[in-house]
């Protein structure tokens, strides 16, 4: 005869035992293991140490804006610009007129960490509108001049007072026709430690 419990014709029983109650049986057993071992083993440390260099932020400050001075388009399209120096250019049909706002390269004052190499982000292109209204043009080919260093290119390093001067150039495109306008615009540049 058959039953859940077994066959009891050959003397043996057998109980079926929930799903639940073996998983708890076999939890308990690994539990025990654990705590077990985690009890003969020996106690562990550590140390750390860190350490960090505080920096002087790195800012920059505009001294004088860039600026083209007065321009105009003429019968074709043309560019001028304008050098480290101060000094404008035209080619084409671009044409550079006498009078205030005259022509001069940004400069701007920078200070940071001393003795530090920093590099330079200039956008590469900007409008720059006109304060006479006329259309707005835009400027590109910004190059940076670092008066510490002497020289041109992607950066400069801060003196040992932590300061250093940026002078900038750039050009700007003069389509035809362009009426007589004075374009200047400060330039947003970007410092940060190399």
């Amino acid at each position: 005869m058959k039953s859940s419990f077994g066959d009891r014709r050959r003397g043996t029983v057998r109980r079926k035992i929930p799903l639940g109650w073996l998983a708890f049986y076999i939890g308990a057993l690994i539990l025990a293991a654990v705590l077990f071992a985690n009890g003969t083993s020996r106690a562990q440390s550590a140390t750390a140490t860190a350490s960090a260099t505080i920096v002087a932020p790195a800012d920059v400050g505009v001294e004088r804006s860039l600026s083209f001075g007065l321009l105009r388009g003429g019968y074709k399209k043309g560019a001028a610009g304008v050098d480290f120096y101060g000094r404008r250019w035209v080619s084409g049909g671009a044409i550079g007129l006498p009078g205030a706002p005259y022509p001069a390269s940004g400069s701007y004052r920078v200070t940071g960490e001393p003795g530090a190499a920093y590099t330079v982000l200039a956008p590469s292109s900007v409008s720059v509108a006109s304060e006479s209204g006329a259309p707005p043009l835009t400027a590109s080919n910004f190059a940076v001049y670092s008066v510490n260093l002497r020289r041109s290119g992607a950066g400069g390093r801060f003196d040992s007072s932590g300061r250093d001067r940026l002078l900038l150039a750039a050009r700007i495109g003069v389509p035809a026709g362009t009426p007589a306008g004075a374009y200047r615009a400060e330039i947003p540049l970007v410092i940060s430690y190399q």
